[in-house]
């Protein structure tokens, strides 16, 4: 995917710097196109990552175990948070589903997209397996990238056993700056608090492109 999603971005922008950005499978694939594009030469301006955890990570009992008085102390508020947002009659239902799907993730259980997503649609189960399986068997490389890192205040309990940057800055080279929304994973996304989102990253975008220019103007003003 990132291959080919460099090869068209390169046949409608030939030179950089380039500014990439997604949003959970999606920042992952960004991230990958980034690497490509350094290690073709060229300059990446900027990298915005919205709620993913670094690429290769997974939770395993160790991590867990080192942050379980936190997991387990988030957990009810989780409940809570969940339950308010589905409907009174399948509230039971939802609660042994979600418990059994922390449970087995907090041990690095590798459950199928159906089950963890909570999916029916065979289509769109078939797409969730394949990027999983991408996920699984991606190698990530380390470069010196300059992140930001958009995340959810409702964290996934897994993401108790990382750092406030999801694992980024043990991981990158660059520097990773981290924005806090209200809200989870999916309801960032949504409205109302993808509007702030995109003004959030627009202005990032603005501030990154200035600071090239200004770096740009100053080169041609050393030359002969």
């Amino acid at each position: 995917m990132a291959i080919r999603y460099v090869a068209a971005m390169l046949r409608w922008q030939p030179v950089g710097p380039y500014y990439l950005g997604g949003h959970s499978f999606g920042a992952t694939v960004a991230y990958e196109m980034a690497v490509q594009l350094l290690a073709q030469g060229h300059q990446v301006g900027r990298l915005v990552i919205i709620d993913q955890r670094r690429p290769g990570w997974r939770p395993n009992v160790r991590s867990v175990l080192s942050a379980l008085h936190r997991i387990l102390g988030h957990i009810p508020y989780r409940l809570s948070y969940e339950l308010a947002r589905i409907p009174a009659a399948d509230r039971w239902q939802h609660i042994r589903r979600t418990l059994s799907r922390w449970s087995k993730a907090a041990v690095g259980n590798r459950g199928d997209a159906a089950f963890m997503f909570n999916l029916t649609d065979p289509e769109q189960i078939a797409v969730f397996e394949a990027n999983l399986r991408a996920l699984r068997s991606y190698r990530p490389t380390a470069v010196p990238l300059p992140i930001i890192l958009f995340r959810a205040k409702v964290r996934l309990l897994s993401h108790f056993a990382l750092d406030s940057s999801l694992g980024w800055r043990d991981f990158t080279k660059g520097e990773v700056s981290v924005c806090m929304l209200p809200g989870d994973h999916a309801s960032i996304m949504a409205e109302p608090m993808v509007g702030r989102l995109a003004k959030m990253i627009s202005d990032e975008l603005d501030d990154a492109q200035r600071g090239f220019f200004v770096k740009a103007r100053k080169s041609s003003a050393g030359r002969p």
